[in-house]
């Protein structure tokens, strides 16, 4: 089951209310992410690269490797690694998707922070090819807080001149 917002509604609940509108999804598994409205979507095997929630630390560099004809497409982070009254912290953070193929290459930063703890993300929560269309695309937590999510979707059919992939939606929320 999923919950959704109505749309305009902006404020929390009341007790006695209930604004959501629950989603059922049939059979056995647990829906990872929900879509609707891309026409690009259609039904069929993905290829993924990754699932799960990983950070990026500065310096780190993630290779992603996919299921068939999929360009190289790397994840890399930059900035620098602090130690605060014992605790990590990351300064001057960047989060970049970077790729080639024989005909070009693309690079492009999917978050920037002056400052941001390791509870706080980014995380990569998925990476694969949705829209089917040879290209990489990726689901991240683009969380600046740790009481807050934001995931945002990147899809590779919707990347601008130089992109590697277009932010295609999101979503925020915020806890108690």
């Amino acid at each position: 089951f999923g919950w959704v917002r109505h749309p305009g509604d902006d404020q929390s609940d009341a007790e006695d209310e209930a604004t959501g509108i629950q989603i059922a999804v049939a059979g056995d598994n647990e829906p990872f992410l929900l879509l609707r409205g891309d026409a690009s979507f259609r039904e069929g095997k993905i290829a993924g690269a990754f699932s799960g929630r990983r950070f990026i630390f500065p310096g780190e560099i993630m290779h992603l490797g996919f299921d068939g004809n999929v360009a190289l497409v790397q994840l890399a982070a930059f900035g620098r690694a602090d130690d605060r009254d014992g605790q990590p912290a990351m300064t001057h953070y960047s989060l970049k998707l970077y790729t080639s193929t024989t005909d070009e290459q693309r690079a492009q930063t999917i978050a920037a922070r002056d400052e941001i703890d390791v509870d706080a993300g980014p995380w990569l929560l998925w990476a694969g090819d949705l829209d089917r269309d040879g290209r990489a695309d990726f689901l991240f937590d683009l969380t600046d807080h740790y009481n807050v999510s934001h995931l945002a979707l990147f899809l590779s059919g919707r990347a601008k001149e130089g992109e590697v992939a277009g932010l295609a939606g999101e979503w925020r929320t915020t806890g108690c």
